[in-house]
């Protein structure tokens, strides 16, 4: 005569069991969308989608989640993961809000890279150069009303040996959404008709 055992102990749902559940997993699933179209037709089309529009229904659907399962005892995975992305939106939004993202900062190796930002964000360019050579950035930005330079030039030597190199820093801030270029020429000013010795240029899509 076959023994039939029964199996003890609940097992874990992975989706959600209630409907505020199904909404908050919903919610999260238009998060991600928007933050699939933030990293790829942003950069490539300059449309203006912003990572605040991914944000904001990740922390909606973070406490709605969380309403599910501490009211409802909607314990599936789903819901527990919702929570904790939502949790990471919120810490992002709070980051944000009181300017704790940190500035990216680019340089020779970046050439030619397309960033996205948001108006008001600020971005760092660090190039090598030596102005004891004669040669000096020039630099030239497509649209202005897009971006602007937030703090005037700086250099610094790497060392205090006379003719030694150094470092230009250069600083701009997003001011609203627009796609524009920012161009970079090593060069000597007086010298005409000469190509310049270094060409550097990056792509800001600000949404």
């Amino acid at each position: 005569m076959a023994v039939t055992r029964k199996r003890t102990g609940a097992s874990v749902a992975i989706l959600p069991t209630t409907t505020v559940g199904r909404i908050a997993l919903v919610m999260l699933g238009i998060a991600i969308a928007v933050l699939l179209a933030r990293l790829v037709l942003t950069p490539t089309l300059g449309l203006p989608v912003s990572y605040l529009a991914m944000f904001i229904p990740a922390v909606a659907a973070g406490l709605l989640a969380a309403y599910a399962m501490s009211r409802m005892f909607d314990r599936s995975a789903a819901v527990l993961a919702t929570i904790v992305i939502g949790l990471l939106g919120a810490s992002w939004l709070v980051a944000e809000t009181l300017g704790g993202m940190p500035t990216p900062t680019l340089d020779e190796s970046d050439n030619g890279r397309t960033v996205a930002m948001v108006p008001g964000a600020d971005l760092i360019v660090s190039l090598p150069g030596n102005p004891t050579t004669g040669y000096n950035w020039e630099v030239s930005v497509a649209n202005p009303s897009v971006v602007k330079e937030s703090q005037p030039v700086a250099y610094m030597a790497s060392s205090n040996l006379v003719g030694s190199g150094g470092t230009y820093t250069f600083q701009y801030r997003a001011v609203k959404a627009g796609r524009t270029d920012i161009t970079f020429l090593y060069r000597r000013s007086w010298e005409t008709g000469v190509a310049p010795l270094k060409t550097y240029r990056i792509t800001l899509a600000v949404s």
